[in-house]
């Protein structure tokens, strides 16, 4: 199953009895100063995977984007792996000259490991195209957390997708032993529409200089 509702900000004390497929967060309505951290870290605790609905993972889409969701229910329910986090979506790049990109000639990550690249250069890391993504759960909590990276980060206000996948890996790097993470890259699996460069299924162009 597959739950949905339209998130919005900027509210701390409103509510919308009338409208119950609205989530209204008690952050800043912003693009990109914290407000898809502070929903990942929401919906991480809101939903238990114990109670009703047993919400296993948790997605971003943007207003202009389309999900198939059958084409997507038949990606997950394709796809197998031993690792526990699960970040998924289509891998994306952008201008590895901005301080907020991967590094240059990572591309993308092979055998859907999120630790793995064909570049095979150390530090490298990936990220999804914003139109649509989603992690494991208790990856998103733990990822989200308060005052961890990806918070303190936030609020500088850089491209929010690119962030999240930089988040992704810095939580990875953390700790004793790297922590897996397997990618469900959706790429050229017409799950996802988003209006890219030239607004089909899959950019003509490798997007190398839009970093969401």
């Amino acid at each position: 199953k597959i739950f949905v509702t339209f998130v919005a900000a900027h509210c701390l004390h409103c509510r919308a009895d009338d409208e119950p497929d609205v989530t209204t967060l008690h952050h800043l309505e912003s693009m990109n100063c914290g407000k898809t951290w502070y929903w990942f870290r929401f919906a991480s605790y809101a939903y238990d995977p114990t109670g009703e609905r047993g919400i296993t993972h948790i997605g971003k889409m943007d207003m202009d984007a389309y999900v198939d969701v059958q084409m997507l229910l038949q990606a997950m329910g394709s796809f197998s792996t031993d690792c526990p986090n699960v970040f998924g979506g289509r891998s994306w790049r952008c201008n590895s000259e901005l301080p907020y990109c991967p590094p240059k000639d990572c591309g993308y990550p092979v055998d859907n490991d999120f630790r793995k690249y064909a570049g095979g250069k150390p530090g490298c890391w990936s990220y999804m195209q914003g139109g649509f993504y989603f992690m494991s759960r208790l990856m998103a909590r733990d990822v989200a957390r308060r005052d961890g990276w990806w918070d303190r980060q936030s609020i500088k206000c850089e491209p929010e997708d690119a962030i999240a996948g930089r988040a992704i890996d810095t939580w990875g790097r953390q700790g004793p032993h790297r922590r897996c993470v397997s990618v469900v890259n959706l790429r050229g699996q017409e799950v996802i529409w988003h209006p890219d460069l030239p607004g089909y299924w899959e950019p003509s162009d490798d997007p190398l200089n839009k970093p969401a």
